[in-house]
């Protein structure tokens, strides 16, 4: 199936404004590919994703999909946005990764990457929360759409990390679930 992205680079830029205008476009259009294959769809489940793909590529949209799509936009622009970062700081060129630079800009410390991304991650869980609370209030107008098995871990419970699933653990002593380390 042909997917269509819900945001463009220009979009992200002109619009939205995460990035500035300076930007390769060829440095973030990939991502917003993969941020929507890989998290929207996720959180929208296939058959819903698919059925909104072809209602926003006929502009056939209702009013119910078309207020959904705009809470998808900002999510996907925080979520692209992320997932580029790395790739903007550092490029892997012909003699290897490097940070790129020129006269009038300094190349900036990981931690304030790692604080971008992180930023732009908490960003993207709060419209992640605004599309689930939607979706939620307004289920009856989305015959498609499938309400998650709650029991699952969702793209930003604890239990996932880094695409890494962290079994829930029971303690004993202390009758809770723990992740990692019981704290008991």
């Amino acid at each position: 199936m042909w997917i269509i992205n819900f945001v463009s680079e220009a979009w992200i830029k002109d619009d939205f404004k995460v990035i500035p205008q300076n930007v390769d476009p060829n440095l973030i259009t990939p991502h917003i590919r993969y941020a929507q294959d890989a998290y929207i769809k996720d959180i929208l489940g296939p058959k819903f994703y698919d059925s909104l793909q072809q209602s926003y590529a006929s502009a056939s949209m209702n009013s119910y999909e078309t207020a959904l799509v705009e809470l998808i936009k900002p999510a996907l622009a925080y979520r692209a946005t992320q997932c580029a970062i790395p790739y903007i700081s550092a490029q892997i060129r012909n003699k290897g990764v490097n940070h790129l630079n020129s006269e009038n800009a300094q190349p900036v410390d990981y931690s304030i990457v790692k604080d971008l991304s992180n930023d732009c991650a908490s960003r993207f869980a709060y419209y992640v929360n605004e599309i689930q609370l939607y979706l939620d209030n307004n289920v009856s107008n989305f015959t498609n759409y499938q309400t998650p098995d709650p029991t699952l871990p969702g793209p930003n419970s604890p239990e996932v990390e880094c695409d890494i699933f962290i079994e829930k653990r029971w303690c004993d002593r202390c009758n809770g679930y723990y992740y990692n380390d019981c704290n008991c």
